[in-house]
């Protein structure tokens, strides 16, 4: 393969990586928050 294709190849592959893990931890902020909230509602119903 040449310099050219191995540069694209990399390029795309860390652009997805980045979207992938951006993504991961955007969706385990958004849902961590409703399940901390929801815990610390039934503990306080307890």
């Amino acid at each position: 393969m040449s310099q050219k294709n191995e540069t694209k190849v990399l390029a795309l592959t860390l652009l997805l990586t980045a979207g992938i893990v951006g993504g991961s931890v955007w969706w385990f902020t958004n849902n961590g928050v409703k399940i901390s909230n929801s815990i610390t509602q039934n503990q306080s119903n307890l």
